[in-house]
């Protein structure tokens, strides 16, 4: 009885034996359900393996070029994989409840299934302990996706600022073409002026160009002569080929109304006819019907009413024949009709546009003529003009000449009062100089006394050295010969050059009247150029250098944009390579982000390439202007040179004039001082 075991024992022992195939089948399920599990974590570890395979090729090209473009296929990859890590997790969580609480029922029926739920129990653990560990992956993932947004937040502020940065050149460039026109207006105003200045230089260049565009208007005569001619021609044949076709068309259409009547003439006729056999044949029937009693006379009747039918049937036959080829024929007159009115409309466009071309023609001609009556009036009123301009000049000469004439007077008569002024200077020098030399001799000899006192007051035996003779005092500047004028202390030594009429150095004017104008020169030692033509071209000369740095500026940031869509671009490549190592399920996000991106540099480049143009623009237009401001500066320094050597000529004239009629003893140089400083060369010819 002890060893009997109790009815429990036995029950239980009853249910683990029928446990166990129980338990074995549940244990090949979970061994399945494990091994699915391990090779889900193995899918999941090679994606992310994967993934951080692209993180690291996205980080390595944002440690080198920034990273930005490559954010969004990255970032949208990371998205879809965390959907799908987070999906497959809450799955193997479930499973791994699920098989935990089977593995508790399964513990609770015996002892035999420890072991393996042991077993399980490790498994799982190392199972959870690879999605705890997929799960730091995915955080880091996470982290991964908030850099590349940020660096994507970057990336569009760089794209907005660069956006920015387009419309300020844009507003910079506007703001260089307003004060391009602006100096430009100025240019057109002080051009305007100084071409009323250069009217009288240009004779020979006007006759060279009347004759060019005589030539050029005979030409140009000629030739609309002979575009009217052949334009008369064309209309004339248009004209003669669209009279041709309208007789045709004129001639088939009489045809076609004769064949009309005839057709409807012989229709009548037919139709009268066929009535005619239809009363006949309708008479013969009633006849017939009315003699059917009288025997062989009616078969008789009823075979000529056959006879008389069949006739008629062939007759309508050959009429519906006939009707139809008479309509066919219709129909190829009408065909033709419409193929020569197509040919008249085209006829008629042909005629409309030689018309046209001959009233180009003859508006090109009004215009030409209208333009070589503007040239001769134009020309008329330079010449006009220039013959204005000569009379003054003339005036100008004339008024010149006067005042030649009376400072030519008046330096007479200053000679004749410097040489009564120059003896009575020479009478009062001479008495001068007596006085002064009596006063030297004294004070000489009180000198003498003097130091002979100090010497036999000092020294005893200063004897030998009193006796010596002292030096001869140093003569006075007013003692000289007579006859001869000594030279004051302000005035220059008879050496140096004669002083320069006006103020300014001839040879000086002369070479930098030969030099280039356009070149670097100092404009405030330019004293042959007026204090208003030293502003303009100080004016000139800032407007430039403000250009040159404006386009400088926009050049930089033209440079800059460049490189930024090239850096823009080799991060787009970047990241299209790394979205097409990712292969994930979120391309069609990663190629629109792509093609927003794409479609971002194609404006950016764009913008660059606008950019540029306007700069190659403005470089071209500032080109042409510093051109023109050469050509006439050139011309302005040709003119004035010619006009002051002209006039230093004429003042030179008037000094050796002064020069012949001086007294000896004078001042030329204070009176050609005093007579010339009455004009002053910095002013303009003109005034």
């Amino acid at each position: 009885a002890g060893t009997m075991p109790p009815p429990e024992s036995d029950g239980r022992a009853a249910t683990d034996g029928e446990r166990a195939p129980t338990m074995s089948s549940e244990t090949e399920s979970l061994r399945k359900k494990v091994a699915t599990l391990t090779v889900i974590n193995g899918a999941i570890q090679k994606e992310n393996d994967d993934l951080r395979a692209a993180r690291d090729d996205a980080g390595g090209a944002s440690s080198s070029r920034g990273g930005n473009d490559a954010s969004a296929d990255a970032s949208a990859v990371v998205a879809q994989v965390e959907a799908e890590c987070e999906a497959r997790l809450r799955e193997a969580d479930e499973t791994i409840d699920e098989l935990r609480r089977e593995l508790t029922e399964i513990a609770k029926g015996g002892d035999a299934a420890q072991s393996a739920n042991r077993d399980k129990t490790v498994k799982l653990r190392e199972a959870k302990n690879e999605i705890a560990a997929l799960r730091r992956r995915v955080s880091e993932l996470e982290g991964n996706e908030r850099r590349l947004n940020s660096q994507l937040r970057d990336a569009e502020a760089d794209a907005t600022r660069a956006a920015k940065a387009a419309e300020n050149n844009s507003r910079t460039a506007d703001g260089i073409r307003e004060e391009l026109g602006a100096s430009q207006a100025d240019a057109n105003r002080e051009i305007q002026s100084l071409r009323r200045r250069l009217n009288e230089r240009e004779q020979t260049a006007e006759k060279t160009i009347a004759t060019l565009r005589e030539t050029l208007e005979n030409e140009r005569s000629d030739a609309t002569a002979k575009e009217a001619k052949r334009a008369r021609s064309q209309v004339a044949s248009a004209e003669t080929r669209a009279a041709i076709a309208e007789a045709e068309s004129a001639k088939l259409s009489r045809e076609l109304a004769t064949a009309r009547e005839t057709a409807q003439s012989r229709e009548e006729s037919l139709r009268q006819e066929l009535r005619a056999a239809e009363d006949t044949a309708r008479t013969l029937e009633a006849t017939l019907s009315e003699q059917r009693h009288a025997g062989g006379f009616a078969r008789e009747v009823a075979g000529a009413v056959a006879t008389v039918t069949r006739e008629l049937e062939r007759e309508r036959t050959s009429r519906r024949a006939a009707e139809d080829e008479h309509a066919d024929r219709v129909g190829e007159r009408d065909a033709t009709i419409e193929r020569l009115g197509d040919e008249m409309a085209r006829l008629r466009d042909e005629l409309r546009d030689a018309r046209s071309a001959v009233s180009r023609a003859e508006a090109a001609r009004d215009e030409r003529r209208e333009a070589a009556d503007e040239f001769d009036r134009r020309r008329s009123e330079a010449e006009s003009a220039r013959t204005v301009a000569e009379a003054r000049a003339a005036e100008a000469v004339a008024v010149v000449t006067a005042r030649a004439e009376k400072a030519e007077r008046e330096c007479v008569a200053s000679g004749e009062k410097c040489a009564v002024l120059s003896a009575e200077l020479v009478a009062l020098e001479e008495t001068l100089a007596r006085a002064e030399l009596e006063a030297i001799r004294a004070r000489r000899d009180a000198d003498d006394a003097r130091k002979q006192a100090e010497r036999i007051r000092t020294t005893p035996d200063a004897d030998g050295a009193s006796g010596a003779s002292p030096s001869a005092p140093p003569r006075h500047p007013a003692i000289a010969p007579r006859g001869v004028v000594n030279p004051e202390p302000s005035e220059k030594p008879p050496d140096a050059p004669p002083p320069s009429v006006g103020g300014f150095d001839v040879a000086a004017l002369v070479e930098a009247n030969k030099a280039n104008f356009a070149n670097d020169f100092d404009v405030e030692t330019a004293n042959w150029l007026t204090s208003k033509e030293k502003r303009l071209i100080a004016a000139e000369r800032r407007t430039q250098a403000a250009l040159r740095s404006k386009l400088a500026e926009a050049e930089e940031k033209a440079t800059a944009l460049t490189k930024r869509v090239e850096e823009l671009e080799t991060r787009l490549e970047d990241a299209e390579v790394a979205g097409s190592n990712s292969g994930g399920d979120g391309g069609e996000g990663a190629k629109k982000r792509l093609k927003e991106l794409r479609d971002a540099l194609r404006e950016e480049r764009d913008a660059a390439e606008s950019l540029s143009a306007r700069h190659e623009t403005l470089l071209e237009v500032l080109g042409e202007k510093e051109e023109e401001a050469d050509r006439l500066a050139r011309a302005v320094a040709a003119l004035r040179g010619a006009g002051r050597e002209s006039h230093t000529a004429f003042r030179s004239a008037l000094e050796r004039q002064l020069e012949d009629v001086e007294v000896a003893g004078s001042s030329p140089g204070k009176i050609a001082g005093r007579v010339f400083v009455s004009k002053d060369v910095d002013e303009p010819l003109d005034d």
